[in-house]
Protein backbone atom coordinates (compact mmCIF):
# COMPACT_ATOMS: atom_id res chain seq x y z
CA UNK A 1 0.00 0.00 0.00
CA UNK A 2 1.44 3.36 -0.97
CA UNK A 3 -0.19 6.62 -0.03
CA UNK A 4 0.93 10.19 -0.70
CA UNK A 5 -0.48 13.54 0.23
CA UNK A 6 0.65 17.04 -0.70
CA UNK A 7 -0.42 20.67 -0.53
CA UNK A 8 0.61 24.00 -2.05
CA UNK A 9 0.03 27.49 -0.78
CA UNK A 10 1.08 30.67 -2.58
CA UNK A 11 0.60 34.26 -1.45
CA UNK A 12 1.41 37.40 -3.41
CA UNK A 13 1.30 40.91 -1.97
CA UNK A 14 1.93 44.01 -4.06
CA UNK A 15 1.70 47.77 -3.74
CA UNK A 16 2.23 50.49 -6.32
CA UNK A 17 2.40 54.26 -6.03
CA UNK A 18 2.77 56.74 -8.89
CA UNK A 19 3.30 60.48 -8.61
CA UNK A 20 3.28 62.89 -11.55
CA UNK A 21 4.31 66.53 -11.35
CA UNK A 22 3.63 68.89 -14.27
CA UNK A 23 4.83 72.48 -14.61
CA UNK A 24 3.66 74.71 -17.44
CA UNK A 25 3.66 78.34 -18.51
CA UNK A 26 1.59 79.97 -21.25
CA UNK A 27 2.22 83.30 -22.95
CA UNK A 28 -0.01 86.15 -21.78
CA UNK A 29 -0.65 89.56 -23.35
CA UNK A 30 -3.24 92.01 -24.64
CA UNK A 31 -4.57 93.33 -27.95
CA UNK A 32 -3.41 96.78 -29.07
CA UNK A 33 -6.17 98.19 -31.33
CA UNK A 34 -4.10 101.21 -32.40
CA UNK A 35 -1.27 99.09 -33.80
CA UNK A 36 -3.50 96.16 -34.74
CA UNK A 37 -1.15 93.83 -32.90
CA UNK A 38 -1.29 91.48 -29.95
CA UNK A 39 1.42 92.55 -27.53
CA UNK A 40 2.68 89.70 -25.33
CA UNK A 41 3.80 90.39 -21.78
CA UNK A 42 7.50 89.88 -21.19
CA UNK A 43 7.10 87.50 -18.28
CA UNK A 44 8.71 84.31 -17.05
CA UNK A 45 7.97 81.74 -14.37
CA UNK A 46 9.98 80.79 -11.28
CA UNK A 47 9.45 77.74 -9.10
CA UNK A 48 10.17 78.45 -5.43
CA UNK A 49 10.20 76.11 -2.45
CA UNK A 50 9.50 77.33 1.05
CA UNK A 51 7.13 77.55 3.99
CA UNK A 52 4.37 79.96 4.90
CA UNK A 53 5.04 81.77 8.17
CA UNK A 54 2.78 83.45 10.70
CA UNK A 55 3.96 86.98 11.49
CA UNK A 56 3.45 88.54 14.92
CA UNK A 57 4.11 92.14 15.83
CA UNK A 58 4.65 93.50 19.35
CA UNK A 59 4.03 97.10 20.35
CA UNK A 60 3.02 99.06 23.41
CA UNK A 61 -0.66 99.75 23.73
CA UNK A 62 -0.23 103.52 23.46
CA UNK A 63 2.38 103.39 20.67
CA UNK A 64 1.93 103.26 16.91
CA UNK A 65 5.24 101.61 16.09
CA UNK A 66 6.16 97.95 16.55
CA UNK A 67 9.30 97.19 18.55
CA UNK A 68 9.48 93.50 17.59
CA UNK A 69 8.46 91.37 14.61
CA UNK A 70 8.44 87.58 14.96
CA UNK A 71 8.06 85.06 12.15
CA UNK A 72 7.12 81.47 12.89
CA UNK A 73 7.02 79.01 9.97
CA UNK A 74 3.98 76.79 9.90
CA UNK A 75 4.48 73.11 10.68
CA UNK A 76 4.91 70.62 7.89
CA UNK A 77 7.29 70.11 4.96
CA UNK A 78 8.28 72.87 2.56
CA UNK A 79 6.00 73.32 -0.45
CA UNK A 80 6.57 74.56 -3.98
CA UNK A 81 5.07 77.78 -5.34
CA UNK A 82 4.85 79.09 -8.92
CA UNK A 83 5.79 82.78 -9.15
CA UNK A 84 5.70 84.92 -12.32
CA UNK A 85 8.27 87.65 -12.86
CA UNK A 86 9.07 90.39 -15.38
CA UNK A 87 11.92 89.62 -17.79
CA UNK A 88 14.56 92.21 -18.65
CA UNK A 89 14.09 93.26 -22.30
CA UNK A 90 17.87 93.28 -22.76
CA UNK A 91 17.88 89.53 -22.05
CA UNK A 92 14.94 88.35 -24.17
CA UNK A 93 11.73 90.03 -25.27
CA UNK A 94 8.55 88.16 -26.08
CA UNK A 95 7.10 89.33 -29.39
CA UNK A 96 10.42 89.44 -31.22
CA UNK A 97 12.44 86.36 -32.11
CA UNK A 98 15.69 88.03 -33.07
CA UNK A 99 15.24 91.63 -31.96
CA UNK A 100 13.27 92.67 -35.05
CA UNK A 101 9.61 93.42 -35.69
CA UNK A 102 8.98 93.10 -39.40
CA UNK A 103 12.12 94.40 -41.07
CA UNK A 104 12.75 97.02 -38.42
CA UNK A 105 14.76 96.72 -35.23
CA UNK A 106 12.65 96.57 -32.09
CA UNK A 107 13.09 99.80 -30.04
CA UNK A 108 14.44 97.76 -27.11
CA UNK A 109 17.49 96.77 -29.17
CA UNK A 110 18.29 99.93 -31.14
CA UNK A 111 20.77 100.95 -28.45
CA UNK A 112 24.19 99.75 -29.68
CA UNK A 113 24.83 98.32 -26.20
CA UNK A 114 22.23 95.66 -26.99
CA UNK A 115 23.32 94.79 -30.51
CA UNK A 116 23.58 95.89 -34.11
CA UNK A 117 20.96 98.14 -35.67
CA UNK A 118 21.11 96.02 -38.81
CA UNK A 119 18.06 93.78 -38.57
CA UNK A 120 19.31 91.31 -41.16
CA UNK A 121 22.13 90.00 -38.96
CA UNK A 122 20.59 90.80 -35.61
CA UNK A 123 21.36 88.51 -32.69
CA UNK A 124 19.14 89.80 -29.96
CA UNK A 125 16.27 88.51 -27.87
CA UNK A 126 16.06 84.73 -28.41
CA UNK A 127 18.75 84.63 -31.10
CA UNK A 128 22.13 84.41 -29.38
CA UNK A 129 24.47 82.26 -31.45
CA UNK A 130 27.56 82.45 -29.23
CA UNK A 131 25.66 81.43 -26.09
CA UNK A 132 23.92 78.64 -27.99
CA UNK A 133 27.23 77.14 -29.07
CA UNK A 134 28.48 77.05 -25.48
CA UNK A 135 25.34 75.33 -24.20
CA UNK A 136 25.43 72.86 -27.10
CA UNK A 137 28.95 71.83 -26.13
CA UNK A 138 27.91 71.51 -22.50
CA UNK A 139 24.99 69.25 -23.39
CA UNK A 140 27.10 67.07 -25.69
CA UNK A 141 29.76 66.69 -22.99
CA UNK A 142 27.09 65.68 -20.48
CA UNK A 143 25.73 62.93 -22.74
CA UNK A 144 29.26 61.67 -23.38
CA UNK A 145 29.87 61.47 -19.63
CA UNK A 146 26.69 59.43 -19.11
CA UNK A 147 27.59 57.07 -21.96
CA UNK A 148 31.08 56.58 -20.54
CA UNK A 149 29.64 55.80 -17.11
CA UNK A 150 27.52 52.97 -18.50
CA UNK A 151 30.40 51.66 -20.60
CA UNK A 152 32.60 51.37 -17.50
CA UNK A 153 29.90 49.76 -15.37
CA UNK A 154 30.28 45.97 -15.18
CA UNK A 155 27.32 44.01 -13.90
CA UNK A 156 27.92 40.87 -11.82
CA UNK A 157 26.65 39.20 -8.67
CA UNK A 158 28.80 41.22 -6.29
CA UNK A 159 28.38 44.58 -8.00
CA UNK A 160 26.66 47.32 -6.04
CA UNK A 161 23.77 49.24 -7.56
CA UNK A 162 25.15 52.22 -9.53
CA UNK A 163 24.96 55.62 -7.87
CA UNK A 164 22.07 57.36 -9.63
CA UNK A 165 23.15 60.71 -8.21
CA UNK A 166 25.85 60.64 -10.86
CA UNK A 167 23.46 60.23 -13.77
CA UNK A 168 20.10 61.71 -12.82
CA UNK A 169 21.19 65.36 -13.19
CA UNK A 170 20.95 65.46 -16.97
CA UNK A 171 20.40 68.23 -19.46
CA UNK A 172 17.76 68.09 -22.21
CA UNK A 173 17.90 69.62 -25.69
CA UNK A 174 14.82 69.68 -27.93
CA UNK A 175 14.59 71.05 -31.49
CA UNK A 176 11.48 72.59 -33.09
CA UNK A 177 10.35 74.00 -36.47
CA UNK A 178 7.29 76.13 -37.28
CA UNK A 179 6.03 77.63 -40.52
CA UNK A 180 3.04 79.75 -41.48
CA UNK A 181 1.51 77.05 -43.69
CA UNK A 182 0.68 74.95 -40.62
CA UNK A 183 3.85 72.88 -40.52
CA UNK A 184 5.33 71.89 -37.18
CA UNK A 185 8.20 69.59 -36.24
CA UNK A 186 9.44 68.55 -32.81
CA UNK A 187 12.48 66.46 -31.92
CA UNK A 188 12.27 65.80 -28.18
CA UNK A 189 14.23 63.84 -25.61
CA UNK A 190 13.05 62.29 -22.36
CA UNK A 191 15.14 60.72 -19.62
CA UNK A 192 14.34 57.87 -17.25
CA UNK A 193 16.32 56.17 -14.49
CA UNK A 194 15.26 52.81 -13.03
CA UNK A 195 16.61 50.88 -10.05
CA UNK A 196 15.38 47.38 -9.07
CA UNK A 197 16.39 46.03 -5.67
CA UNK A 198 15.51 42.41 -4.78
CA UNK A 199 16.14 40.46 -1.59
CA UNK A 200 15.07 36.89 -0.83
CA UNK A 201 15.78 33.60 0.84
CA UNK A 202 14.77 29.96 0.85
CA UNK A 203 14.32 27.17 3.40
CA UNK A 204 14.36 23.44 2.58
CA UNK A 205 13.63 20.62 5.03
CA UNK A 206 13.49 16.87 4.44
CA UNK A 207 12.92 14.40 7.27
CA UNK A 208 12.07 10.71 7.74
CA UNK A 209 11.01 9.03 10.98
CA UNK A 210 9.61 5.58 11.80
CA UNK A 211 9.74 2.31 13.67
CA UNK A 212 11.49 -0.92 12.63
CA UNK A 213 10.39 -4.20 14.24
CA UNK A 214 12.11 -7.57 13.69
CA UNK A 215 11.08 -10.77 15.51
CA UNK A 216 12.33 -14.34 15.10
CA UNK A 217 9.86 -17.14 16.15
CA UNK A 218 12.17 -20.01 15.26
CA UNK A 219 10.04 -21.42 12.47
CA UNK A 220 8.96 -17.98 11.33
CA UNK A 221 10.12 -14.41 11.50
CA UNK A 222 8.41 -11.03 11.38
CA UNK A 223 9.95 -7.85 9.96
CA UNK A 224 8.02 -4.58 9.83
CA UNK A 225 9.11 -1.02 8.91
CA UNK A 226 6.79 1.90 9.53
CA UNK A 227 8.23 5.12 8.09
CA UNK A 228 6.77 8.61 7.81
CA UNK A 229 8.41 11.58 6.17
CA UNK A 230 7.86 14.99 4.80
CA UNK A 231 9.59 17.99 3.28
CA UNK A 232 9.11 21.74 3.35
CA UNK A 233 10.27 24.14 0.64
CA UNK A 234 9.77 27.81 1.33
CA UNK A 235 10.97 30.76 -0.71
CA UNK A 236 10.66 34.45 0.01
CA UNK A 237 11.40 37.34 -2.36
CA UNK A 238 10.84 41.05 -1.97
CA UNK A 239 11.39 43.45 -4.87
CA UNK A 240 11.38 47.22 -4.88
CA UNK A 241 11.57 49.19 -8.12
CA UNK A 242 12.11 52.93 -8.35
CA UNK A 243 11.49 54.85 -11.57
CA UNK A 244 12.21 58.49 -12.22
CA UNK A 245 11.32 60.05 -15.55
CA UNK A 246 11.54 63.58 -16.92
CA UNK A 247 10.55 65.20 -20.19
CA UNK A 248 10.22 68.69 -21.63
CA UNK A 249 7.91 69.84 -24.39
CA UNK A 250 6.98 73.13 -26.06
CA UNK A 251 3.60 73.67 -27.71
CA UNK A 252 3.34 76.32 -30.43
CA UNK A 253 -0.28 77.13 -31.30
CA UNK A 254 0.50 80.30 -33.23
CA UNK A 255 -1.78 80.92 -36.22
CA UNK A 256 -0.01 81.66 -39.50
CA UNK A 257 -3.14 83.00 -41.25
CA UNK A 258 -2.64 86.10 -43.39
CA UNK A 259 1.03 85.49 -44.13
CA UNK A 260 1.11 83.07 -47.10
CA UNK A 261 -1.47 82.59 -49.82
CA UNK A 262 -2.75 79.41 -51.43
CA UNK A 263 0.28 79.28 -53.75
CA UNK A 264 2.58 79.83 -50.72
CA UNK A 265 3.64 83.28 -51.85
CA UNK A 266 3.40 86.07 -49.26
CA UNK A 267 0.18 88.01 -49.05
CA UNK A 268 0.30 91.80 -49.08
CA UNK A 269 -0.36 91.96 -45.34
CA UNK A 270 2.17 89.23 -44.66
CA UNK A 271 5.24 91.02 -45.94
CA UNK A 272 7.85 91.32 -43.22
CA UNK A 273 6.11 88.82 -40.95
CA UNK A 274 7.81 85.58 -39.93
CA UNK A 275 6.79 82.66 -42.16
CA UNK A 276 9.34 80.13 -40.84
CA UNK A 277 11.58 79.81 -37.81
CA UNK A 278 13.54 77.17 -35.92
CA UNK A 279 14.44 77.07 -32.25
CA UNK A 280 16.08 74.92 -29.61
CA UNK A 281 14.91 74.51 -26.04
CA UNK A 282 17.26 73.52 -23.25
CA UNK A 283 16.56 72.13 -19.82
CA UNK A 284 19.69 72.85 -17.78
CA UNK A 285 20.23 70.79 -14.63
CA UNK A 286 20.64 72.45 -11.23
CA UNK A 287 23.64 74.75 -10.96
CA UNK A 288 24.53 77.81 -8.87
CA UNK A 289 25.39 79.73 -12.08
CA UNK A 290 21.71 79.60 -13.04
CA UNK A 291 20.79 81.31 -9.76
CA UNK A 292 23.34 84.07 -10.31
CA UNK A 293 22.31 84.57 -13.92
CA UNK A 294 18.66 84.95 -12.93
CA UNK A 295 19.35 87.97 -10.74
CA UNK A 296 22.15 89.39 -12.92
CA UNK A 297 20.51 89.14 -16.37
CA UNK A 298 17.11 87.49 -16.53
CA UNK A 299 14.79 89.34 -14.16
CA UNK A 300 14.02 93.05 -14.70
CA UNK A 301 15.91 94.72 -11.84
CA UNK A 302 13.74 97.86 -11.98
CA UNK A 303 10.66 95.72 -11.37
CA UNK A 304 12.39 93.51 -8.80
CA UNK A 305 13.68 96.33 -6.63
CA UNK A 306 10.82 98.83 -6.88
CA UNK A 307 7.60 96.93 -7.57
CA UNK A 308 4.99 96.58 -4.82
CA UNK A 309 3.90 93.22 -6.27
CA UNK A 310 3.94 90.36 -3.78
CA UNK A 311 5.80 88.30 -6.39
CA UNK A 312 8.63 90.86 -6.53
CA UNK A 313 8.77 90.99 -2.73
CA UNK A 314 9.16 87.22 -2.47
CA UNK A 315 11.86 87.11 -5.15
CA UNK A 316 13.75 89.90 -3.39
CA UNK A 317 13.75 87.82 -0.19
CA UNK A 318 14.89 84.70 -2.09
CA UNK A 319 17.88 86.56 -3.48
CA UNK A 320 19.78 86.14 -0.22
CA UNK A 321 19.39 82.35 -0.29
CA UNK A 322 21.64 81.27 -3.15
CA UNK A 323 21.32 77.64 -4.18
CA UNK A 324 21.52 75.31 -7.18
CA UNK A 325 18.55 75.82 -9.51
CA UNK A 326 17.54 74.33 -12.86
CA UNK A 327 16.63 76.45 -15.85
CA UNK A 328 14.82 76.39 -19.20
CA UNK A 329 16.14 78.43 -22.13
CA UNK A 330 14.93 78.96 -25.70
CA UNK A 331 17.24 79.86 -28.60
CA UNK A 332 16.07 80.83 -32.08
CA UNK A 333 18.43 79.48 -34.75
CA UNK A 334 16.72 80.55 -37.99
CA UNK A 335 14.16 83.22 -38.95
CA UNK A 336 12.59 83.76 -42.40
CA UNK A 337 10.51 86.79 -43.38
CA UNK A 338 9.00 87.06 -46.88
CA UNK A 339 10.05 89.98 -49.06
CA UNK A 340 13.00 91.02 -46.95
CA UNK A 341 15.42 93.47 -48.44
CA UNK A 342 17.78 91.77 -50.90
CA UNK A 343 20.83 93.36 -49.29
Amino acid sequence: VETSYGWLSENTVGAERAETISLGHSLQGQWNPEEGLWNPYNQGLALLRGKIADVYGLRFEDADRYFSIIQRPMEGPAEEYVYPFVIDDAYVKNGTLDGCVGNQMDPAYVDPAYGSENCKNAENSYKKTSELKKLQKRTDAEESRIAAFYDRYKSHAFQDVPDLERIKARNILNVYDWNASGGYRAQTISHANTVTDSVGGSFNFLGMAGVAVEKDFGVASLEMNVMAGGHINREFTKTKESYQGFELDVVNEMDGAGILGEDLTPLEGGKGKVDYYKWKTFYLSADSDNFDDFYDRVVDLEWLENSSSSYATTLRDARSRANNVWRIRHFVTFVSRPYESAD
